[in-house]
């Protein structure tokens, strides 16, 4: 009866220990993971804001036009619930239009990304009257 008193008041506490020592590697993975799952939806509304003013940019004629997917970039980003880091950047290339779209990500694991990225390419729209073709 003694070894098992005696085992018994050794032990006492070990479950509260094992909690310290677990509950913050299993809260800092939780966290990891929720973090991941943000990182992803915004990666996936800036393709989708990046894409949708590329296609405006397409059409673009001239430098005005950019603040017309600067705007559309930005409906988007609200309807969606995001927030824009900056200005849309937009380049024209010779038969093409590229835009990126930048997002801020909602700090929720410190050392981990703040921001995300992504660009969209669209080719020029050419429209040409039936008889020049």
């Amino acid at each position: 009866m003694a070894s098992r008193y005696y085992s018994s008041c050794r032990e006492r506490g070990e479950t509260t220990t094992q909690m310290v020592l677990a509950l913050p590697v299993v809260l800092m993975c939780l966290l990891c993971g929720v973090h991941f799952a943000v990182l992803s939806h915004l990666g996936h509304v800036a393709s989708v804001a990046a894409d949708a003013g590329a296609r405006v940019g397409a059409h673009a004629k001239n430098s005005r036009d950019f603040e017309d997917v600067a705007n559309e970039v930005e409906r988007i980003v609200q309807d969606l619930s995001a927030t824009l880091e900056g200005a849309p950047q937009m380049s024209h290339h010779e038969n093409s239009v590229a835009v990126t779209v930048t997002l801020n990500v909602p700090s929720i694991v410190p050392f981990l990304p703040r921001r995300v990225a992504r660009t969209a390419t669209v080719p020029l729209e050419d429209f040409r009257a039936e008889e020049d073709r």
